[in-house]
């Protein structure tokens, strides 16, 4: 055969028969969209539309439900009805890149665990792991912890964070903002800015950006408190969501609510409470001439309960005590009849809840608490730290005179005794003036949402005028390495060390160098040259009332602002600054 020009032309089809070409072998895909698996092509499997059909102008038809072998409880309340995976040792799906996956098994592993340390543990490990595979604002809100908490355990400079930090933390404003604008439920819409605000303030207080972790709780607070509420029977009030999630979010906002309004005196607590029981007019009374130990027909709880209920009750006393700081900082004296009540309907009420907690959990007798349960002692040992450091704080709130602590010499010499043994694992050898090393306390390099050893041990550094026993609280202070939410022991130490000083007339910078029990390069400090003085020889005028502190995290500095009275109750206010490095 050839062409017109005379040119052959090869017949290039093979008379053999043609062979079928194979595909390269791969595992199926059984998780794309329904348009992508019709057209036979891969999907990206993003949500709720994939983008290979957006990018196509087609209908994305969504995805079939997962069949495996995952089980699944849906918690249904009068508002709000949730899907949740029980099994949650799975990536979820929309977890697609490997930083992603990384960051959330270092969250679920490491910081569940560590941000949960003491108490609330549901939340973390339950409620919020289970949500963040329901909405993917909360799951990227949970990345930027996760990658921000990775960086705090390394070492790593947490105000400039990475880059992955900060798209997560951006990317989940810009879903929950998206969510909040669409089509999404109410009751969805609120639990999932709920949740994002509870992780941006702990994101926030891990930068140490306190102002904004503030800004973030109260803006939290008041969209829990704008959930309807009903009243039972027994007349109190309770919201109108009752499922699991909400009410571990809740306890959750309390803790934080009352740890802010401690570190931050100038800052009303938010949350609205139910209002207590009324008591009785001879417990009242009885709270007013006798210490607390009365009997009030205990019934047994729970250490988790006597937790919650004690949690309560600091909130309610926050509360309080934020509208008596006009009869102590400006016009002393003169307290309403109703305000001392109102104290002392508060004190009866701590005192009912010690006789319960400690006809349950023993909690006079530390060693009687499961020896071979560390942890367990450490939670016991906590709620007798907050007990006191509350009781001290609610029995002087209308003082306006700084030696009303003196009276209560044995609730901070037991705070110190209670944090002796939580700080050290060996039941608490510890001793201020001991030429022993101080072991590495467990939890050091650690950081944890709850208010755990440091601000009870700062309180007594800053109110106990025991010179031998302040110091101690300083010094375990000192060696306690674990981050507790906006307390940091370093910072906490530097400032009640300043504190001291001005008190007992010391030089700046003269106590931290020769702390007790301290170690610099490995060696126990020797005891400082100078006495302590004692309780009686820190005069009213040295004291100092108020004290407050900014920190600079980037200068390593704090500013510290105290008051003192240096001419008496009847002189004007001495209002002193210092910045002191740390």
């Amino acid at each position: 055969m050839s062409s017109k020009l005379g040119i052959p032309i090869r017949n290039t089809r093979s008379t053999r028969p043609a062979q079928k070409r194979e595909r390269s072998a791969h595992n199926k895909t059984r998780t794309g969209c329904k348009t992508c698996k019709i057209r036979r092509i891969k999907c990206d499997e993003a949500r709720p539309a994939c983008l290979r059909c957006s990018s196509t102008r087609r209908t994305c038809d969504g995805y079939d439900e997962p069949n495996d072998e995952k089980r699944w409880v849906v918690i249904t309340g009068p508002s709000l009805s949730l899907s949740l995976p029980v099994a949650l040792n799975s990536f979820p799906e929309s977890l697609e890149d490997e930083p992603s996956r990384t960051s959330f098994d270092f969250f679920r592993t490491a910081s569940v665990p560590e941000l949960s340390r003491f108490f609330g543990r549901s939340f973390w490990s339950q409620s919020l792991l289970s949500t963040s595979h329901q909405f993917p604002a909360v799951m990227s809100a949970v990345l930027a912890l996760a990658s921000l908490h990775r960086r705090f355990k390394n070492g790593e400079p947490l105000i400039q964070g990475d880059l992955f930090t900060a798209r997560q933390y951006d990317k989940a404003l810009k879903q929950l903002i998206r969510a909040i604008s669409g089509t999404t439920a109410k009751a969805h819409c609120r639990l999932m800015s709920l949740l994002c605000g509870v992780l941006f303030t702990v994101i926030e207080v891990l930068q140490g950006c306190n102002q904004h972790a503030l800004a973030h709780l109260d803006s939290i607070i008041k969209l829990l408190n704008e959930i309807p509420r009903t009243t039972t029977a027994t007349g109190e009030e309770v919201l109108v969501t009752t499922d699991t999630v909400m009410q571990d979010l809740k306890d959750v906002i309390l803790r934080f609510d009352v740890e802010g309004a401690i570190f931050s005196p100038r800052r009303s607590p938010g949350l609205a409470l139910p209002p207590l029981p009324p008591r009785r007019d001879q417990e009242v009374l009885s709270a007013v001439i006798q210490p607390p130990g009365l009997p009030d027909n205990p019934q047994a709880v729970s250490l988790d309960q006597a937790a919650d209920e004690l949690n309560h009750l600091m909130a309610h006393m926050s509360q309080f005590i934020y509208t008596t700081k006009p009869y102590r900082h400006e016009t002393a004296g003169n307290v309403p009849l109703s305000m001392l009540l109102e104290q002392q309907d508060l004190v009866a009420h701590f005192q009912r809840w010690w006789d319960r907690a400690n006809t349950s959990l023993d909690l006079t007798n530390i060693k009687t608490v499961i020896p071979k349960n560390p942890e367990h002692r450490m939670r016991v040992a906590l709620l007798r730290l907050h007990y006191h450091a509350s009781w001290t704080m609610l029995q002087c709130c209308l003082h306006a005179e700084e030696t009303a602590y003196d009276r209560y010499l044995e609730s901070f010499r037991d705070i110190v005794r209670c944090a002796r043994a939580a700080v050290l694992e060996d039941g608490g050898s510890y001793h201020p003036l001991s030429t022993k090393p101080a072991a590495a306390p467990p939890g050091s390099g650690s950081f944890s949402t709850d208010m755990g050893v440091v601000f009870p041990l700062y309180w007594t550094a800053l109110r106990c005028r025991d010179g031998r026993l302040r110091r101690e609280a300083l010094a375990l202070l000192r060696i306690y390495g674990a981050r507790e939410g906006v307390w940091v022991p370093e910072i906490q130490t530097r400032v009640a060390a300043r504190v001291i000083e001005l008190e007992e007339g010391l030089d700046a910078g003269s106590l931290l160098p020769v702390l007790p029990g301290t170690m610099v390069q490995g060696e126990v400090v020797a005891p400082p040259s100078s006495t302590p003085l004692r309780m009686e020889d820190v005069y009213e005028f040295r004291r100092c009332h108020s004290v407050i502190h900014f920190t600079d995290r980037v200068g390593r500095k704090v500013r510290m602002v105290y008051q003192r009275r240096l001419n008496g109750l009847d002189g004007e206010w001495d209002v002193g600054t210092e910045w002191l490095s740390y």
